[in-house]
């Protein structure tokens, strides 16, 4: 709504203004289909640069949520100036712009990264913005740390990429590091949904769940991995609690026996 609010169409290059359609009758949806959501996080990306750049340096990635710690690759601050920006542009506060030798206004910017990002989508996808849709950019892979450490192994371990939607600012959460990979995209590296469940506690048998690969750590386990589809499309699994019903789906039975004591268990167990 701001980007259409502050350009005026009529300044923009034929194919920026053919893309800034694609806005019309979008409600915020980050659908994998969605072109609009693509226009929307790419133009807020270019500015995010553009806007804080000058003034951080070095600083800019790590003030935008980028970690540099081995434990996680995105900090406490993703996506937290996000909501500070939209209200300095809603209200015309150029305090940043000042800094910057050009330009000096927000709708300036704005419609100087707007014709950025289409420049670069058209190079990417071809001049028809209703090919640039935001699975092409965002998408998720399943890693696992044995294939992380090793390339060879990472088809056996790993698990996709996979086109999805959503970002950082949605319900389901899909963080991935501020101003995109080296590729141009925006892999999920951050955090997203590891366990969606639903429970109904007046009707047990009525509740759902559904992790985020499978119900099995073993890749060579068709369990690995048979939940990833449901969870990609935001599906549940029934949660099983009556004998009758477990019994009835269940594939097999593993039975747990005591083996024989060992003398030294034996006396152990007396107290000799």
């Amino acid at each position: 709504k701001l980007l259409l609010d502050k350009v005026i169409v009529e300044d923009l290059s034929p194919l920026a203004a053919q893309a800034i359609k694609e806005f019309e009758g979008w409600q915020g949806e980050a659908t994998t289909e969605s072109t609009a959501q693509t226009l929307y996080q790419l133009t807020l990306q270019h500015l995010l640069e553009k806007a804080l750049g000058g003034l951080l340096g070095e600083d800019l990635h790590r003030f935008l949520g980028r970690s540099e710690g081995a434990l996680a690759k995105l900090n406490s601050f993703t996506s937290r100036f996000t909501p500070t920006l939209l209200k300095m542009i809603a209200e015309d506060d150029n305090t940043l712009l000042v800094e910057l030798p050009s330009p000096r206004t927000w709708a300036e910017l704005l419609q100087a990264s707007f014709e950025h990002i289409v420049s670069q989508l058209s190079k990417r996808f071809g001049a028809n913005p209703k090919l640039w849709q935001w699975k092409k950019l965002h998408f998720i892979t399943f890693e696992h740390p044995f294939g992380t450490a090793n390339r060879a192994m990472r088809p056996l371990f790993n698990r996709g990429p996979y086109p999805i939607g959503g970002d950082v600012e949605t319900p389901a959460q899909m963080a991935f590091p501020a101003l995109g990979n080296a590729q141009g995209g925006f892999e999920v590296t951050g955090w997203a949904v590891s366990y969606r469940q639903i429970v109904d506690l007046s009707d047990l048998e009525n509740s759902w769940m559904c992790p985020a690969t499978g119900q099995s750590g073993s890749p060579f386990s068709k369990h690995y991995d048979d939940l990833i589809k449901l969870w990609l499309n935001n599906e549940l699994h029934p949660m099983l609690f009556e004998k009758q019903r477990i019994v009835e789906f269940s594939e097999g039975k593993l039975l747990l026996l005591p083996t024989e004591p060992t003398q030294a268990q034996l006396s152990k167990k007396v107290g000799v």
